[in-house]
C-alpha cells in the first residue's frame, strides 16, 4: 500500500494541499472549524503520517538530537541517556543514541554521523581513549558549528558548553569518609591512567591523604570501571585484608570486589563506591557511594543544549557538586 500524502487528503476534502498542510500543522488561518475537523478526520482514517524529513527541510530543523556515550552497559550512562531523552522528548525532540565503546575513532565517526543526519544538537560524553588525541580532537570539535555540549568528562581548551561533576571533590569526600573510620590500611581501585575522571578522583584522594595524615599503608590498584576488573582485583591481589578501607572509583568495580569477598570472606572491610547506582537498593547491597546526581547532570546538559541551539556555541563550564 502506497504512503498517504497531502495530495490524497486534499483530493478527498476538495481543497488544496497547502490548505491541508496548514490545518494539520495547526497554523493560523481563515479556514472554517468544520473544514479543519473534516480534514483531520480524513487524515486519521487514512492513517496519514507526516514526512518529518520534508518538514525539517522547510523549517531547517530536524527536531532530533544525538547523544554519544562511551559505554551503554554502564548503568550510569544508561540512566543519563534516559533522563536526557525524556526531557528532550517533552520539547518535541527525537533522540539518536550512539555508543563509542570508549574508542576515539568511534567518537569521531558517530559525531560525523550525527552531523550527516542534520541533528539540531549533540550531547557528547567522550571516550577515555580520546584524551590520548586531545589536540586533534579539540581541532575537530572547534570545526563543528552545530550546537554541541560536552557532559561528564571535561575537555580543556574546547570552546563549547560543558557540564561535569566535580570528580576531585568526590574523590576527596570518599577518601575522607574512609580515613575517619578505624581502618589500618587504605586501598584505592582507580579507573585507568587515561581516564579523565579517574585522574580527577585520584587528585581528591591525594588531597584527603595530605590533610588527614594517618600512619597507615596506602595501595593503588588499576581497574577499568567494569565489574570484572573489581572482581579480578579482589580475587588475584591482597586488597581484601582485615581492617582495610577500599575506595572503588565506581559502583560496578565495588560490586565486583564485594562478590570476590563472598569467596574470601574477609571481615571488617569498609568499601565505598562512586555513582550511587540504584542496583544497591534493588538488591539490598550495603554500599556507601558518592552521588553525582545523574538527573541534575541531565537537566543541565539539556538546558545548555537548548541555549546552544538558540544562541550558538559559547564557552561555559558548569561544575556540579557530588555528595556522600
Amino acid at each position: 500500500m502506497s504512503k498517504v500524502t497531502l495530495k490524497d487528503i486534499a483530493k478527498i476534502a476538495n481543497i488544496s494541499s497547502a490548505a491541508v498542510s496548514i490545518i494539520l500543522n495547526d497554523k493560523p488561518s481563515r479556514i472554517s472549524e468544520e473544514k479543519k475537523a473534516e480534514v483531520k478526520k480524513i487524515a486519521s482514517e487514512l492513517n496519514y503520517r507526516p514526512n518529518k524529513i520534508a518538514r525539517s527541510l522547510l523549517s531547517t530543523s530536524t527536531k532530533t538530537i544525538g547523544i554519544l556515550i562511551p559505554d551503554i552497559e554502564n548503568p550510569f550512562f544508561s540512566k543519563l541517556v534516559r533522563d536526557i531523552e525524556q526531557k528532550m522528548s517533552i520539547e518535541g525532540y527525537s533522540t539518536l543514541i550512539a555508543n563509542s565503546n570508549d574508542l576515539y575513532e568511534s567518537d569521531i565517526h558517530h559525531i560525523n554521523e550525527f552531523l550527516d543526519r542534520q541533528v539540531d544538537g549533540i550531547i557528547a560524553c567522550v571516550s577515555n581513549e580520546t584524551y590520548l588525541h586531545m589536540k586533534e580532537f579539540q581541532a575537530f570539535l572547534e570545526s563543528i558549528d552545530a550546537p554541541l555540549v560536552l557532559v561528564d568528562r571535561f575537555m580543556s581548551n574546547v570552546k563549547k558548553r560543558q557540564v561535569v561533576s566535580d570528580n576531585k571533590l568526590g574523590g576527596y569526600i570518599a577518601t575522607k569518609f574512609l580515613l575517619e573510620k578505624n581502618i589500618k590500611h587504605l586501598a584505592v581501585v582507580t579507573g585507568g591512567k587515561n581516564s579523565f575522571i579517574s585522574n580527577e578522583r585520584l587528585k581528591g584522594v591525594k588531597q584527603a591523604l595530605k590533610e588527614i595524615k594517618l600512619n597507615i599503608p596506602v595501595d593503588f590498584f588499576e581497574g577499568d570501571f567494569h565489574f570484572k576488573s573489581g572482581y579480578d582485583i579482589g580475587i588475584h591481589s591482597n586488597i581484601l585484608t582485615e581492617n582495610t578501607g577500599v575506595f572503588c572509583f565506581n559502583d560496578l568495580m565495588a560490586y565486583g570486589l564485594l562478590k570476590a569477598n563472598r569467596i574470601k570472606d574477609v571481615k571488617n572491610i569498609e568499601i565505598i563506591g562512586y555513582d550511587n547506582l540504584a542496583y544497591s537498593d534493588m538488591f539490598g547491597i550495603n554500599l556507601p557511594s558518592i552521588n553525582q546526581n545523574i538527573q541534575q547532570l541531565a537537566e543541565n546538559a539539556v538546558l545548555m543544549l537548548q541555549k546552544s541551539i538558540k544562541n550558538g556555541n559559547e564557552y561555559e563550564v558548569l561544575y556540579l557538586e557530588p555528595s556522600l
